[in-house]
């Protein structure tokens, strides 16, 4: 039996036998242990990492689910106003201006667009 114990540890701890082993009882027995101690070692932050990533997993969720819903929101919200405009009534603030650009006239003294003939308005009623 304690050759069996020794084998199902070293084999489960991915030690492997090598060319050197412990080969008195105490050197086992140390040996177990350490390799084991080892395990629990490793075993620990493994389990925190999976915990954190399940809770920023669960967190990203719930923020993607919270953007998509605002975001509908603002669309019905967006839908609504657009249903509701009149034509009639938007007409009159509609301002069309017609403007022909030179490209010989260079920019302005006071740094704005590029020189235009300004060629006339038109309200839509």
């Amino acid at each position: 039996i304690p050759g069996t114990a020794w084998w199902a540890i070293v084999t489960s701890t991915t030690v492997g036998y090598g060319d050197d082993y412990p080969t008195t009882a105490l050197g086992m027995i140390v040996a177990l242990l350490l390799m084991v101690f080892s395990m629990v070692i490793l075993a620990l932050p493994v389990g925190v990492m999976g915990e954190t990533f399940s809770k920023e997993w669960a967190r990203f969720q719930r923020e993607k689910h919270q953007k998509a819903h605002a975001w509908e929101k603002a669309m019905a919200v967006i839908t609504r106003g657009i249903k509701d405009l009149d034509p009639v009534n938007i007409a009159p603030l509609v301002l069309v201006e017609v403007w022909h650009d030179h490209p010989i006239i260079t920019r302005s003294q006071n740094g704005g667009p590029a020189a235009s003939t300004f060629l006339g308005q038109h309200k839509l009623h």
